[in-house]
């Protein structure tokens, strides 16, 4: 059987790259959980190693059928927008998911959710992990996203005047 990289798998960063409400940045990983730092713009985001039910980084607000997983997220700011969950039961995890969807998270579940605003990320695993870039798996080592503001020139077609 093949080494698929995801036995023990507890962290998983996600949001969206373009879809029919925002353009934004994406990112996933999977990583077993013992072996990883967070940082963002280089300082270690936990005092300790965590479990945490998923992760995400990006500059739009929406990903995956509408979750409005960084709702503070702005795509023209400069920065990436960092959302962990910590690891809950199935039972709360359930009754989260409608907030979640909502973009209410990062308000509304503190005790359970990280929020931070940086220029850049590194989850540091020191191995080889599956990270996720916009629905393709890609094999990383210690994967860093970095925003590169103004990287991106978007050419929107003028209004349609009345006549």
């Amino acid at each position: 059987q093949p080494d698929s990289g995801y036995e023990n798998c507890r962290l998983r960063v996600e949001a969206w790259f373009v879809n029919d409400r925002a353009l934004g940045y994406a990112e996933t990983a999977v990583i077993p959980a013992p072996e990883i730092i967070v940082k963002c713009d280089g300082e270690e985001l936990f005092p300790s190693k965590r479990d945490f039910l998923f992760a995400l980084g990006g500059n739009g607000q929406y990903y995956g059928g509408g979750y409005k997983a960084a709702p503070k997220a702005l795509p023209d700011d400069g920065l990436i927008d960092f959302v962990c969950v910590d690891t809950v039961s199935r039972l709360k995890f359930i009754s989260l998911v409608g907030k979640y969807r909502r973009g209410e998270h990062i308000d509304t579940m503190r005790d359970i959710v990280t929020f931070r605003r940086c220029r850049s990320f590194c989850i540091c695993a020191g191995k080889r992990i599956p990270v996720n870039v916009d629905g393709e798996i890609i094999l990383m080592t210690d994967p860093e996203i970095t925003v590169l503001p103004g990287a991106i020139n978007i050419i929107l077609p003028k209004k349609a005047q009345d006549t």
